[in-house]
């Protein structure tokens, strides 16, 4: 359960990422077909361009605790006395 957590947290990531980015898709199309109306095209392509640009930037920090994890794993194997 806790081996390779580092790949875990990293996969986590990136599932969180496509995940919020096809929730923000599916509303924004959601919110286009329901109220065809001027604003509601520009809300939706707001919805488009910035929610997943945001889960893809806030990402990074669960990413990159991931990748800190596993280079600790492989310098605390690289210099253990067994």
């Amino acid at each position: 359960m806790y081996d390779n957590i580092g790949r875990k947290i990293k996969d986590l990531a990136r599932t969180v990422f496509y995940i919020v980015t096809f929730l923000s898709l599916c509303m924004a199309i959601g919110n286009i077909l329901s109220d065809p109306g001027v604003i509601s095209i520009f809300l939706s392509i707001a919805l488009i361009i910035f929610v997943p640009l945001a889960a893809w930037i806030s990402s990074w920090v669960l990413y990159g605790f991931g990748e800190l994890i596993e280079k600790v794993c492989v310098i605390a194997r690289n210099t253990s006395d067994s």
